[in-house]
């Protein structure tokens, strides 16, 4: 019998149908598992959030958070609690073997525990393109990388753009 290689996935929303193919493919013929972690808020700077909108060009998205119209933590709580556990149904319909749990804004210290916890092999970061944090290397994944070797628990860590096939560097 063979082993199944865990992969740690954080993504700040549903996985979209692409993200899924990508990781049902990603390690096939082998057995996977995942853990996947969706925080329950964001750790963007407002300036961040209006890059981002700007760079999308999401003016609905841009208007909210200019005008500080943010979800409360109820709120974002229970969409984030709909983002995981859709995006665990998704995988396991895949036929990825998943498990979920919720995380504050600020993951990447509980990615790292539960990278160890689960002794995963790798830890995959889906999340939308963020210009200034991904430039500045302020991003979640930059983040669990020194967290892990921190730890002395370095394991691979990738970082996709969500519904896409670009990685960020």
């Amino acid at each position: 019998m063979s082993a199944v290689y865990t992969m740690l996935v954080l993504t700040e929303d549903t996985l979209t149908d692409h993200d899924v193919q990508r990781l049902s493919q990603l390690h096939a013929p082998d057995e996977v598992s995942a853990v996947v972690v969706v925080a329950s808020g964001t750790d963007q700077s407002v300036l961040d959030q209006v890059v981002d909108d700007l760079t999308r060009v999401d003016m609905d998205e841009l208007a909210d958070d200019v005008e500080g119209r943010q979800p409360t933590a109820p709120e974002a709580v229970l969409t984030a609690k709909a983002h995981l556990d859709t995006s665990v149904t998704l995988l396991t319909q895949a036929g990825i073997s998943s498990r979920g749990e919720l995380v504050p804004d600020h993951p990447a210290e509980r990615v790292a525990q539960l990278a160890a916890e689960h002794d995963v092999d790798e830890v995959i970061v889906i999340t939308e393109p963020h210009l200034v944090t991904d430039a500045l290397r302020r991003d979640w994944a930059t983040q669990v990388r020194h967290r892990l070797k921190a730890a002395d628990h370095e394991r691979p860590v990738l970082h996709f753009i969500a519904g896409t096939d670009r990685v960020v560097n």
